[in-house]
């Protein structure tokens, strides 16, 4: 596995153009025209198109030295989406009840974002985002509907994986898997272009093209 760097791409960036998600499906066509489709996998994977114009030095130069030492496409980093950072309606102040955790043992569960909670769900139920990188500080925790003091002694989060390890007797007092989380995250991305730099003047820079895609598994 690719080495994954625990820092955010510069703030001040825009991340300006664009952002989509996407599913891995796989369409076989027939010769009549008939379509199969198979769902490779049920999480979205986000793409951004960060093509903005660099408007000093300085900026220039934390996107160049992050370039670097992630090795181009090699190794991944933090980005936040100005548009979706927050497990409460995108970009709402997290409460402790926002989200389902996912089991992973009786005492650690992993953060996670649904999508599309208001509708039927399909064959393969709601989608959801595994999130690996919550920020620091923001993370609560709620066990059957109520508000766990934390994190310390009752329980602790790893903000390089997005798990939660609740303590011994907070674990015992879980009914119907019903751990629940709020917190502000970054989505983990890699490079997915190289980074073409534009001389426009001595100290502005543009950047045309360069594409950032999301880690399933960072």
């Amino acid at each position: 596995m690719a080495d994954f760097l625990e820092e955010r791409l510069d703030d001040r960036i825009r991340y300006g153009s664009a952002f989509q998600d996407d599913y891995s499906v796989q369409i076989v066509t027939t010769a009549g025209g008939q379509e199969y489709r198979s769902l490779l996998h049920a999480f979205p994977v986000r793409e951004f198109d960060i093509s903005y114009l660099l408007d000093n030095d300085d900026s220039y130069n934390k996107l160049m030295a992050i370039y670097h030492r992630a090795h181009g496409m090699y190794a991944g980093f933090r980005i936040r989406c100005f548009d979706e950072w927050s497990s409460n309606g995108r970009t709402s102040t997290p409460t402790e009840t926002d989200q389902l955790c996912l089991k992973i043992s009786t005492t650690v569960w992993q953060l996670r974002k649904f999508y599309g909670t208001n509708g039927t769900a399909g064959a393969t139920g709601y989608p959801y985002r595994k999130v690996f990188k919550p920020v620091a500080g923001t993370v609560k925790v709620a066990v059957n509907g109520t508000l766990v003091a934390g994190p310390g002694a009752n329980w602790t989060v790893d903000t390089t994986t997005g798990r939660v390890t609740l303590s011994a007797g907070v674990a015992a007092t879980v009914v119907a898997d019903n751990v629940r989380a709020g917190f502000e995250f970054d989505f983990p991305v890699r490079f997915a272009t190289a980074l073409p730099l534009g001389q426009d003047h001595v100290s502005r820079r543009s950047v045309e093209g360069v594409r950032l895609r999301e880690l399933l598994n960072p």
